[in-house]
């Protein structure tokens, strides 16, 4: 409730007051992975990464320019043999840490995350469907790693990305948020990730996703307490693939750290010239991001985030109500 409190003070004074302020960090730590998943090409060229103590040194500067939440991603992060390190530097400068998982490596190292105060599995639908896009043994990876979170007290939230293979399992991914009591947050996949060989194979049919999201809006306005998105979310997410204009976050109280220190708006753009933080820090890396529209943002967060500047009611109380960020 502090950090919602914090950010919501942020994203007031940026809305109204142009105080820009990183309250809301992305940090792609690595884009080296272990699943080689149909909707991803990340892992066929990571690119090099920060060490330990230069991911520190942000930590320090993330912490003096008062950021209140981190979500730590990938590639896969469990990658970096130093991440309980990174998670446990999070946590002892006070900022609240998320991490997004594949699941896979996390059984070797379950001790790795009890500072950790939240935890993001990607699960797709039924073990058949869910595997058939990330590799065999996927789907059991999640269902251990949502017991083995609860075992270390972190909260857990799952992620469902819509394609053209699951989007007749909406019943199912929340009937496994119900017997886990959990949520989860739909969105869906874009293209900037795809290999085009593949794009084919996993995008899903305008029609047929519309019918999906539909339904999810549908559901939520029953009082489904399972499904992450607000209202106002789901709404937008209707309209994909068609351009929506919206303010994009980024620059305001939100921004991305790519695995080499790059900051940027988001991960399918590129930052400007010289926003590095090695080479000139995260305030002045984050001051070059100057405020611009977006017509082709379909991140759930990202769309969490940009409803809440513009002081949308349900996204308020949905965010809340589900402690979304």
């Amino acid at each position: 409730m502090k950090e919602l409190l914090y950010s919501g003070l942020a994203i007031f004074g940026a809305r109204f007051f142009n105080k820009k302020s990183p309250v809301i960090i992305s940090w792609s730590l690595t884009d080296k992975c272990d699943r080689h998943c149909l909707y991803c090409n990340r892992w066929k060229s990571p690119q090099a990464e920060l060490k330990t103590e230069e991911v520190f040194s942000v930590l320090n500067q993330l912490s003096d320019m008062k950021t209140r939440v981190i979500i730590f991603t990938g590639g896969e992060p469990f990658v970096r043999p130093d991440l309980k390190e990174i998670i446990n530097y999070a946590h002892n400068k006070g900022i609240y840490t998320m991490l997004h998982t594949n699941a896979g490596l996390l059984s070797g190292r379950a001790g790795d995350i009890c500072n950790l105060n939240k935890i993001i599995f990607c699960i797709l639908g039924p073990r058949e469907v869910n595997d058939s896009l990330r590799g065999d043994g996927a789907y059991d990876n999640v269902l251990s790693g949502i017991e083995t979170a609860r075992r270390y007290g972190v909260k857990v939230g799952l992620l469902t990305v819509l394609c053209r293979q699951n989007l007749d399992c909406l019943e199912y991914v929340l009937n496994l948020c119900e017997n886990f009591h959990v949520r989860a947050v739909f969105q869906p996949l874009v293209r900037h990730l795809l290999d085009e060989d593949n794009a084919h194979l996993t995008l899903p049919p305008e029609d047929r996703y519309q019918k999906a999201i539909n339904k999810l809006i549908l559901l939520k306005k029953k009082g489904n307490r399972y499904i992450n998105n607000s209202l106002a979310s789901l709404k937008h997410l209707l309209l994909w693939p068609a351009p929506v204009r919206v303010k994009c976050p980024g620059g305001f109280v939100y921004c991305r750290i790519d695995a080499k220190g790059d900051v940027s708006y988001c991960d399918r753009t590129t930052g400007p010239d010289g926003a590095n933080v090695l080479k000139n820090g995260l305030n002045h890396s984050f001051s070059r991001l100057t405020p611009h529209f977006c017509d082709s943002c379909w991140c759930a967060m990202r769309v969490e985030l940009e409803r809440c500047m513009e002081f949308d009611l349900s996204c308020l109380r949905n965010s809340l109500e589900t402690n979304f960020f």
